[in-house]
This record gives structure tokens, C-alpha cells and sequence, in this order.
């Protein structure tokens, strides 16, 4: 808190995207049930059968499709693929061994497959297949069961884990709460408690009923005493086990808040009629001050890597897979634990998404080498931003921050200064009018977006005119972030949500989140354009 282009083959398609090259979509092992595609020998051979043929873009790929797939289906006697290669048939299905010597070593090419009378159409109905199409080869009663390759990252396997899954859904917005929240249920009987969504710490806090100081807010405070399955750190056995002196905790966060209290162990729940888990380190709040104290959630739900985390306490559980995916919308959103929600993708295709390595050393960063606004392009070469869905606005070091501001007031200028009468004077005078006035009094360029500054805070009436704000990952790929999202809804007003970093920290805040879907694997971090769902309530 403050503090690929796809490769996909199915039972029925083989597809391949025509977005980039060849081999920039097969950027890695492809592995499958029945096939195993290695990356060298998938480019070599589509480099030579471009070379050889004179062909290019997408027809240089359907040529390697026709060339390969067309022989494995169709042909009656072996052919050579590439040099040392050989093909060999074995009844009604083709199992094909293509090798290729080179100063990596040996590569290895196999697939296996039944015959097809119709190996090759096009993507579209115009019978040409352009670069807008994907070249669409059928597979008729076939037994390939594939991956989606997506960057680096197997798709399928993500979405095909099989492990348990809670599907959460997150209340809250930027402008009414200033930030996102989920319910939980703590002890036996549970009770409902409102916690903020915090990928920027490890505590899950809450308030007690013994609190010293603590706000009033939302819901009544938890009860360890009335619950019959909370047990205190301090009992007997719990201080055998960590000693008593780690019973007590204080966690301060960046904006200046700070919260104490003691430790618990208790179930919690993310739905009142399911059954909970047992969590220990369950912070019991006794003192809060400052933002947390004012704010209408009853505590902080900290999702960072650390050992003690609930989130890390989930992972070591068998049933449920080390992966989770928050999807942020202007109201609510959903949150994923042990999953992700493809059917929110809003994509045309892979190259939309945006994968990069993730670090968790007990906290999410990842690295960013240059971001671009307009014209202007600002090298930040292995820069490490947080990833923090407990801090409302996104926090950029000053070079970035400066950028994006003068951008963003050349679209904003406009003339303010209309000339007027005053009567009482009698003389004409220079007034500076609000936006409505102005609007009477002038006729405005089509091309000028009305704007304000208050607080330091720029805010225009429509974000039409402003471009897309671009971040280049480690490891190269772009991240996209649009104006309906560095920018959040006030009332009539559009406000930037980007505020200049006081220390040097750069964090990716909760406004960032919005409008995408970001997957959180043990090493990887994928951001996904989607349509996240909205959640209201009433407080």
C-alpha cells in the first residue's frame, strides 16, 4: 500500500498469428501432450522455406505451413524437411522426425497426427490469406492436443491448472473510497469484515473490539474472544512455538499510517457459506492513526510475498496453484486467487498483452527501461517500479512525472482570458471566466480540450484528445496504458492520476490497475486489456 502471436493447436486448428515474424512468435519450447516443438528448428525452417520460395510476410507462412503440415497429412512417401531431416510414415497417422545440426547442438521436431483431406484454408472467406488473417490448417479427426503460447508464458497451462479457485469480487472506486476492497469473514461464527486490497504489503489487519485507538468504520470490529476457533499468540503453546516476544507486530505504511497490535490464528473465508481456512498471523489492530484510521474499511488485506502472508499461506496448500489476477474497473472488479478469467480479455490478439519478469523478494517490482508520451521518449533503463494496489495513484520519478504533465497541458491550453466591460468602472478590463461562461463567450477550436488545475491536480472535461501513455518492459515488450486509465472519472471531470514521486520510488498504483488484468505467476507479471467486471455498494 503506497504502503504470441499465438501457436495454437487444438483438436480441430492449427494457428499461427501473422502479426510478427516467425520467429518472434516462437520465442521459446513449445510443449504439448502428443508435440514437441523446438524453437531453432520451427525458425529454421521457416526462414528456409522463405529463402527458397522468394516468399514473404503471410505467404512465406502459409508456404511453411503447406510445405510442412500439407506433407505430414498428405504425402505417401518420405521427404527430406530440412538437411538431415526425414519424414516416415506409419499407417493412418504421421510421426515426423525433422533434426537439425547447428552449433547449439541437436534440435528435435515431432508431431503426431492423422491424415486430412483438407490441410489448408483461409483464414477469411476471400480466399487470400493477407496479414491480417491467420492461416488455418485442420487437423480432420485429429489427436493434437496443444498450448497457446503467449510471450513466454503457456496460456492454456495457466487457464488448465485444476487447482482450487476463488473468484472474489472487489468493491470500491478511486474518486469514493480512493481505493479497492474485498469482504472476508473471520472466525467462528464469521464475521464480515471490509479489507483494501494491498499488493503493496504482507499484513492482513483488522481491527478488534479491544481497540485503543481505532476509527469508526464500516463494520463492527472483530471479536477474537467471541470466536471458537481464534487463538491468541500469546497462549501457552503458540509461545512454545514462536516465542511470545513475536506476538505483537507494528506496520507502518509510506503515506504515513501506522497500525499495531497482536497476532492471531483464526479461520477466514471468502464466502459466509463456504467453509474457511485456518491462518496464522491474523494482525488483531489495537492502534491506527492517520489515512487507515479515517477510512471506512475495517483493515488492510496484504497480498505481497512475504512468508507469513495469507496469500503465501495459500500457495503452500496443495489444492490451490501459485497464481492469482486482479481485474480493476472504474467501480469494483474481481480478484482471482488460484486462477485467471480469460473470458474478461478484451484482445484482437497476443501482441495486446504485455508480459515481463516479475521480482518477489516480499514485495512485487518489476523493471521498465523507457517510457514515451507524444513525442517525447524518456530512457529509464532497468528502472524498478512496484506494483501496488494499495497506493491510489500511480507515483513516477520526476523526468517521467514532467513529461506526461507538459504533454498533457499542450493539449489542455486554451484562452481563458476573455475581454469585458466592467459598468462600474467604465472601462474594459481582462476577466478570467469558468468553463460555462467561456463557452457562452467564445467559440472554441475544435481541437482544444478545457481544463482546470486545482490543487495541483489537472482535470479536463474529456479525455478524447489525449494519447496513449507507452512503458517498455524488461525484456522488450510495450505496455500500453490508455487515457481512461492514467486518468479516473470525478463527477464531469477527468482528473490525471499521476503524481510526481518524492523519494525516487516509482509505483504502478491502483489506477493502473484498471481496465486490465493483471497475472501474478511466481516469476512473471502479464497485464491483459479486459473487460472487468463492476461491483457497487451501498455504505
Amino acid at each position: 500500500m503506497c504502503i504470441a502471436h499465438s501457436f495454437l493447436i487444438s483438436c480441430t486448428f492449427l494457428s499461427l498469428s501473422l502479426a510478427k515474424p516467425l520467429n518472434d512468435v516462437f520465442d521459446s519450447n513449445i510443449k504439448l501432450d502428443n508435440v514437441h516443438l523446438n524453437a531453432r528448428v520451427i525458425n529454421d525452417l521457416y526462414s528456409s522455406t522463405c529463402t527458397d520460395d522468394g516468399a514473404k510476410g503471410a505467404k512465406c507462412v502459409q508456404k511453411f505451413v503447406e510445405n510442412t503440415l500439407d506433407t505430414v497429412v498428405d504425402n505417401d512417401s518420405s521427404s527430406t524437411l530440412i538437411p538431415g531431416g526425414e519424414l516416415a510414415l506409419k499407417d493412418d497417422s504421421v510421426d515426423v522426425s525433422a533434426y537439425n545440426e547447428s552449433a547449439d547442438g541437436l534440435s528435435n521436431l515431432q508431431v503426431v497426427a492423422n491424415k486430412s483431406t483438407e490441410p489448408l484454408e483461409s483464414a477469411d472467406s476471400t480466399g487470400i490469406v493477407d496479414e491480417e488473417d491467420d492461416v488455418i490448417v485442420e487437423v480432420l479427426n485429429g489427436k493434437i492436443n496443444g498450448k497457446k503460447i503467449i510471450g513466454s508464458v503457456e496460456l492454456d497451462e495457466l487457464l488448465d491448472l485444476g487447482g482450487k479457485k476463488f473468484k472474489i469480487p472487489i468493491y470500491g472506486t478511486l474518486h469514493d473510497f480512493a481505493y479497492y476492497f474485498i469482504k472476508i469473514f473471520i472466525g467462528t461464527p464469521p464475521s464480515v469484515q471490509w479489507v483494501v486490497l494491498d499488493t503493496g504489503s504482507s499484513l492482513l489487519g483488522i481491527t478488534c473490539g479491544n481497540c485503543i485507538q481505532c476509527g469508526n468504520h464500516q463494520n463492527p470490529n472483530y471479536e477474537p474472544y467471541e470466536s471458537a476457533t481464534a487463538i491468541k499468540c500469546t497462549d501457552v503453546n503458540q509461545c512454545k512455538l514462536k516465542g511470545c516476544d513475536e506476538c505483537r507486530f507494528m506496520q507502518h505504511y509510506s503515506e504515513g499510517s501506522f497500525i499495531s497490535g497482536d497476532y492471531y490464528t483464526d479461520v477466514i473465508s471468502f464466502d459466509k457459506s463456504s467453509p474457511g481456512y485456518k491462518f496464522n498471523n491474523l494482525g488483531c489492530v489495537l492502534y491506527e492513526n492517520k489515512l487507515i484510521y479515517n477510512q471506512r474499511a475495517n483493515g488492510i488485506f496484504g497480498m505481497s510475498p512475504n512468508d507469513d502472508s495469507i496469500i503465501s499461506q495459500l500457495f503452500k496448500r496443495p489444492e490451490i496453484d501459485n497464481i492469482f489476477s486482479i481485474c480493476l474497473s472504474d467501480e469494483g472488479g474481481e480478484l482471482i486467487i488460484g486462477g485467471i478469467e480469460p473470458e474478461l480479455f478484451n484482445i484482437k490478439n497476443n501482441s495486446e498483452m504485455a508480459w515481463t519478469r516479475l521480482n518477489t523478494d516480499n514485495n512485487y517490482y518489476i523493471h521498465i527501461n523507457s517510457m514515451s508520451y507524444l513525442s517525447d521518449h524518456v530512457e529509464i533503463t532497468n528502472t524498478k517500479f512496484s506494483i501496488d494496489s494499495g497506493t491510489t495513484n500511480t507515483v513516477l520519478m520526476e523526468k517521467m512525472y514532467k513529461s506526461i504533465v507538459n504533454g498533457v497541458m499542450n493539449i489542455c491550453f486554451m484562452d481563458r482570458e476573455i475581454e469585458g466591460y466592467d459598468l462600474d468602472i467604465g472601462v474594459t478590463v481582462i476577466q478570467k471566466k469558468p468553463d460555462d461562461i467561456v463557452d457562452l463567450m467564445i467559440e472554441r477550436e475544435e481541437n482544444v480540450t478545457k481544463c482546470e488545475i486545482h490543487d495541483d491536480e489537472i482535470c479536463s472535461r474529456n479525455i478524447d484528445k489525449f494519447p496513449p501513455l507507452d512503458f517498455t518492459l524488461e525484456g522488450g515488450n510495450i505496455l500500453t496504458i490508455n487515457p481512461d486509465t492514467y486518468f479516473f472519472k470525478r463527477n464531469s471531470w477527468w482528473c490525471l492520476g499521476v503524481e510526481k514521486s518524492k523519494d525516487g520510488e516509482n509505483i504502478f498504483g491502483a489506477n493502473f490497475f484498471r481496465n486490465k488484468q493483471l497475472i501474478f505467476t511466481s516469476d512473471k507479471l502479464g497485464f491483459v486489456p479486459s473487460n472487468c467486471t463492476s461491483h457497487s455498494i451501498n455504505i
